[in-house]
């Protein structure tokens, strides 16, 4: 039974990454320990097509004399090339996903998802923090504004 366990190893690894992942996506209610969770799970993900694509005593695919042309022999390169290209997509997504985070963060003064949701369907139970967008709304209503759009001259 520990034979078992010990051959397949990296496959709980991998397990534990998707159950880390999968609880700070849907368990977490602040926006970038969201995108955090995401980025670990698709780590996992990664993990798992690598080492589904390992082979014992295999080399890679440059035809040498000692090996020969015996395709059994060689190790597939295409799980690693297209993992290499999920990489290169997920780093871009973490991106975008950094960025919409900066530009929430500037809209309503927090990441955190119920404050955002409330604010974005007009909930009157929104709380207001005190944030840069805030100012002009709060000076204008201290007078000296008649609200007519004109510069008073």
């Amino acid at each position: 039974m520990a034979e078992f366990f010990a051959d397949r190893y990296v496959y709980f690894f991998v397990l534990a990454l998707l159950s880390i992942g999968l609880y700070g996506m849907f368990a977490m209610r602040n926006l970038a320990k969201k995108l955090v969770g995401m980025t670990i799970f698709t780590t996992a993900i990664y993990l798992f097509f690598i080492e589904g694509s390992v082979k014992d005593d295999a080399t890679a695919p440059i035809i040498t004399p000692a090996y020969g042309v015996d395709a059994t022999r060689y190790v597939d390169p295409l799980p690693h090339l297209l993992i290499l290209t999920a990489i290169v997509v997920g780093v871009g997504i973490v991106g975008v996903g950094l960025a919409l985070l900066v530009r929430i963060y500037q809209a309503h003064g927090t990441l955190e998802e119920n404050e955002v949701v409330a604010r974005l369907s007009g909930s009157p139970r929104a709380g207001r923090r005190g944030h840069a967008l805030d100012e002009p709304a709060q000076a204008s209503s201290g007078g000296g504004d008649d609200g007519d759009g004109e510069d008073g001259a």
